[in-house]
């Protein structure tokens, strides 16, 4: 079975991360897959056929002018034909739209894939007329999957049709973050993901402005990039933890980056189902999270993290504090969540889910 994984991607995020895990795992398990990205000319980004190849999965990049170009559809619609594409797995609306025009009128199955919820308004008239033509595309594909129940019922509520409907949660290549440990030689506070207001960067930093309060040698070390980066850097500055939070940028080792850290913090206002927390429990980290998405369906099963609302400093300053003052509760927390990952939320159990449902869909298109 030949499958395409279609991402119109504006950098190295979760949905990206899912795409290779998912790619590279079905490869092990029998199946073609290759991951096919939209590279669009006003802010070209190819990372995600960059990992791709990296773990074995061939790529191949379709250039486009801007939202929709006619000329990129058609040649996806061309390739598509020419190399015998059972299925088109598409990650987005902007990737909704191109494979819509592809396969138009063909017999080619065609799964998406859900990764952010349903419940935040869009923010310009453009946008909602986006996000409402996407809507009506989610009617015509053969099946629309969730990565948690919570994106489910969002979509259940927008009038995706149930029989149409599935959940399978993410999945990490578990064994790539099985490291040891490194010490840095005082307490490591690591956050990974963009540097955007929602994933409550700010939050840490007023929290650690408590925590330095008992252990005033912690470092915070902020991995990813993003717009708020810069005043990110200034509010750490004006608040005097300059010597105490390091922004790394974007990294590619993130298992030896994950390996670095005491304690994973992952403070964010609205979450699907987090890659970053995922790859902290395969790290075999003590994790602190908001109660947001997936997250509390993720850490609270096997007790393996510490929740705290969103938005509440005190609470997650108190949480972190807790793991620190604490080192046979911070070996628990991270053992459990690490054998919880293994057991629910590896690669390999994603990708056997999704090979499934291509072989439902590829047996009704035959």
């Amino acid at each position: 079975m030949r499958v395409v994984h279609l991402i119109s991607s504006a950098g190295w995020y979760g949905a990206e991360n899912v795409l290779v895990n998912l790619a590279a795992a079905s490869r092990a398990l029998g199946c073609d897959a290759v991951a096919g990205v939209l590279c669009d000319a006003r802010n070209p980004h190819t990372e995600v056929a960059e990992r791709a190849e990296a773990r074995g999965v061939p790529s191949e990049i379709f250039h486009c002018s801007g939202r929709l170009d006619l000329g990129a559809m058609q040649e996806l619609r061309r390739w598509v034909a020419g190399t015998g594409v059972d299925i088109v797995h598409t990650h987005g609306y902007k990737a909704n739209f191109y494979a819509s025009g592809a396969l138009w009128g063909r017999s080619t199955g065609w799964v998406t894939t859900c990764h952010t919820g349903t419940d935040q308004p869009e923010s310009t008239p453009f946008l909602r007329a986006y996000d409402a033509m996407n809507r009506y595309l989610l009617r015509r594909v053969d099946r629309v999957v969730a990565v948690s129940p919570a994106i489910a019922a969002g979509l259940l509520a927008q009038g995706v049709d149930e029989a149409r409907l599935a959940t399978i949660g993410n999945g990490v290549a578990a064994d790539r973050f099985q490291l040891p440990h490194t010490p840095e030689g005082v307490p490591v506070v690591g956050i990974v993901g963009r540097l955007i207001r929602e994933k409550g960067p700010y939050i840490l930093l007023e929290a650690a402005e408590r925590i330095i309060g008992e252990f005033p040698k912690t470092l915070f070390v902020f991995v990813g990039d993003g717009p708020e980066r810069a005043e990110l850097e200034r509010a750490a500055a004006d608040a005097g933890l300059a010597g105490n939070v390091h922004f790394a940028g974007e990294r590619s080792d993130m298992p030896e980056v994950y390996a670095s850290f005491d304690v994973f913090a992952q403070p964010s206002f609205s979450e699907g189902m987090p890659m970053t927390v995922l790859e902290a429990m395969a790290a075999g980290l003590p994790i602190v999270a908001t109660s947001v998405g997936a997250v509390p369906s993720l850490l609270e099963p096997a007790e393996c993290g510490l929740l705290c609302p969103p938005g509440d400093a005190a609470a997650l300053a108190e949480s972190v504090l807790l793991i620190l003052r604490d080192e046979a509760l911070a070996a628990r927390l991270g053992a459990a969540a690490r054998q919880h990952l293994r057991a629910h939320y590896s690669a390999e159990a994603m990708a056997g889910q999704y090979l499934a449902l291509y072989k439902e869909i590829q047996g009704r298109h035959e």
